[in-house]
């Protein structure tokens, strides 16, 4: 019998302005689908939830990301004191695979160390993940894609584990 797994990762292709011409920088590592995405993810499955995913935490904080966290360490905030969040400009399914893309620029992602998914009405955090802090011009382009993999794994074979770990 097969395991449905859900896989999160996102990468920043990072686009730099210099007097030298342009320079191009690509990170990017998996994050944790945390319990709150698990359950997220299997009610979408069976219609049970109708919140669609929508909107691109980023923090500031440091630690250790456990499944049962639901909130960033250190959401960034506006003047205001409402978490900030990136808007994809596209949100789309493709080969097993839910996709958010936008291009945003380093003012935004500049001194973060927390990226996470939330969804779009109830700003439920789906994933995150805490990152080597990102130090950029804000003039720096940088196009983000955040990415969930539904993969099937046969339970019998064990060695496909180790490429989550």
């Amino acid at each position: 019998m097969d395991r449905q797994l859900i896989k999160g990762e996102y990468f920043f292709d990072i686009t730099i302005f210099t007097m030298f011409g342009l320079h191009n920088i690509k990170v990017g590592n998996h994050n944790i689908v945390l319990n709150n995405g698990i359950s997220y993810f299997l009610n979408r499955w069976i219609g049970n939830d109708d919140d669609l995913v929508g909107k691109i935490a980023i923090g500031t904080g440091e630690g250790e990301v456990e499944p049962s966290q639901n909130s960033l360490f250190e959401p960034v905030k506006d003047s205001l004191g409402n978490q900030l969040y990136i808007i994809p400009d596209r949100i789309y399914i493709d080969d097993n695979k839910l996709i958010l893309t936008c291009d945003t620029n380093g003012s935004m992602l500049n001194n973060t160390t927390e990226i996470g998914v939330c969804t779009s009405t109830n700003e439920i955090l789906l994933s995150k993940d805490v990152h080597p802090i990102y130090e950029m011009p804000t003039t720096a382009i940088v196009k983000l894609d955040y990415i969930f993999t539904l993969i099937s794994v046969d339970n019998s074979i064990d060695e496909d584990m180790e490429e989550w770990e």
